[in-house]
């Protein structure tokens, strides 16, 4: 009488109600050891980057030394310091007035926009650095009297308020350009009106 012979292990995995069995820790081949697929895996593709951390130098400048956070009208006080960084220029020699002004218009439009990325607001209250851009335009190289320097600053005021066209329209333009455009244009607009009515 023949006697039957021992099934192989391989042939044993394949019996039926057997496919999903581990294999024996013998025959398990080294690459597959439990968690080693884990340990030197690629990053996923596409993976977000760590947040980086707000810019304070920004913060300071796109707040004007943080007078955008007092509590009331902080785009008024920003205004006023344009209105005091234009009476610490008015009497710098030549072109370095403009100079300075243009300056701070492309300083401030890098901290607007990065002041406002990192508060996830497209135009936040605490930015005044266009106001103080603004008002400033409003005057650069002129030499007016006190009170055309006050009706400027109340001029100034109730354009960027309003918003009139075309002050409103550029207020829409994206990113820190959108910040900054509306005032400037509102400043270009008082600073025409000063050159039309008193030749400034």
């Amino acid at each position: 009488m023949t006697r039957p012979t021992p099934a192989s292990p391989q042939r044993a995995a394949a019996d039926p109600g057997t496919e999903d069995s581990p294999l024996p820790p013998a025959d398990t081949p080294d690459w597959e050891a439990p968690g080693d697929e884990f340990e030197d895996a690629p990053e996923p593709a596409g993976e977000a980057p760590p947040p980086r951390p707000p810019s304070r130098i920004a913060a300071f400048i796109a707040t004007c030394a943080f007078l955008g956070r007092v509590p009331i009208a902080p785009g008024t006080a920003g205004a006023a310091a344009g209105l005091v960084a234009f009476l610490l220029t008015r009497n710098l020699p030549g072109s370095l007035p403009v100079a300075l002004f243009l300056v701070a218009v492309v300083v401030g439009l890098w901290a607007g926009a990065r002041h406002a990325k990192d508060l996830r607001q497209p135009d936040p209250r605490s930015v005044v650095v266009d106001e103080f851009c603004g008002m400033w335009l409003a005057l650069v190289g002129a030499n007016p009297s006190v009170l055309v320097m006050a009706a400027a600053f109340v001029a100034f005021r109730f354009l960027d308020i309003v918003k009139p066209p075309p002050v409103r329209q550029a207020e829409k333009l994206p990113g820190g350009i959108g910040i900054m455009a509306d005032d400037l244009v509102a400043g270009g607009i008082v600073r025409i009106v000063l050159l039309l009515a008193l030749g400034m």
